[in-house]
């Protein structure tokens, strides 16, 4: 005889509701927060910063850790991703901080995510960002709702006006993954 808990817990996960952010939806998302997380644990795997987009119905976030040298990657090749990773989040910062702010110069990447997330984190609290959320890209899908690499975020304005299109690279559907030949039932 199997036993089963018959108990309910009302407040616990399985009744939540789930939301999603902009209802799965990729594309161009108006009108939505910003905020930044720090890493608490340092012990853990989770990134430095966490930039995070809060709509009406949820949110979606893209981690940034510290960069450190890929040994497998040449000199040039681990400061270009260094040079890249730096441009990703001074974009945020610009939209942000407005086209004509003046940031300071930093003698590092390190320093250049510390200078820029604090920017961010103290200058978008009152603030509305549109931003462009894309399942990756058609060579590295995602099942995940997430930032578009470049070109993802600009300050919120009346509705007529926008830099933020879909280009080429913009997976705005979810993949489903093959399924397995086992998973198929095949009668002959």
């Amino acid at each position: 005889m199997i036993e089963r808990n018959n108990m309910f817990d009302l407040n616990g996960e399985d009744f939540q509701v789930k939301t999603i952010f902009n209802g799965g939806k990729a594309g161009l998302v108006r009108n939505v927060a910003i905020s930044v997380e720090l890493k608490q644990d340092q012990g853990s795997n989770s990134p430095d910063f966490k930039l995070i987009a809060t709509d009406a119905s949820g949110s979606v976030n893209s981690g940034f850790y510290y960069i450190t040298p890929n040994p497998q990657k040449s000199a040039d090749d681990n400061a270009k991703w260094e040079k890249l990773m730096v441009g990703r989040v001074l974009h945020a910062a610009k939209a942000v901080m407005g086209a004509d702010y003046s940031f300071p110069s930093v003698s590092s990447s390190k320093e250049a995510f510390d200078v820029l997330f604090k920017l961010i984190s103290e200058n978008s609290s009152n603030k509305k960002f549109n931003i462009y959320t894309t399942y990756g890209t058609p060579t590295r899908p995602s099942k995940y709702l997430g930032f578009r690499f470049f070109n993802f975020i600009e300050p919120a304005n009346d509705g007529s006006t926008t830099t933020l299109y879909p280009s080429n690279s913009d997976l705005l559907t979810q993949i489903e993954p093959d399924k397995n030949d086992s998973d198929l039932n095949f009668t002959m």
